[in-house]
């Protein structure tokens, strides 16, 4: 039970200091270039054209995919509600996109550091699981931003 508390500690931790202030944060040069290229992704894999999947070597794959997955979501919300989706270019529009975007991958690391936990446990115990997840939570680099 101790274990459990503090794994939920650990993971609220981890999950509060990176979805504070989504989408207010300053976006890198590359932010709006990377947002392009998932759109361009997505446009591929729905033509089929895998050939054009590939956009630079960055964003990586795994990115792409889960901001195409946003991306497609909000423009099928934005037809259902408005009738009209809007762009990158709207910049009302961006920063909404953006804390979104990153709020996504946010929980997708979430989700990714249940399993780290899980499987350092197995390889060694608990206490180092959750010594490990405390690190990864309170990582100095990203604290230092």
């Amino acid at each position: 039970m101790k274990n459990k508390i503090l794994t939920i500690l650990v993971l609220t931790l981890f999950i509060s200091l990176r979805i504070f202030g989504l989408g207010t944060d300053i976006s890198n040069s590359d932010a709006a270039r990377w947002h392009r290229r998932s759109e361009n992704f997505l446009s591929a894999i729905k033509e089929g054209n895998f050939s054009e999947t590939y956009q630079k070597y960055h964003p990586g794959v795994t990115l792409m995919w889960i901001n195409s997955v946003v991306k497609q979501t909000a423009f099928s919300y934005q037809l259902k509600t408005a009738g009209e989706p809007k762009s990158l270019e709207n910049a009302d529009y961006y920063p909404i996109i953006h804390g979104i975007s990153k709020g996504v991958l946010v929980l997708v690391l979430g989700v990714l550091l249940i399993f780290q936990i899980k499987y350092i446990s197995i390889l060694f115990d608990k206490k180092t699981a959750l010594i490990y997840a405390f690190l990864m939570a309170v990582e100095p680099y990203l604290i230092g931003i």
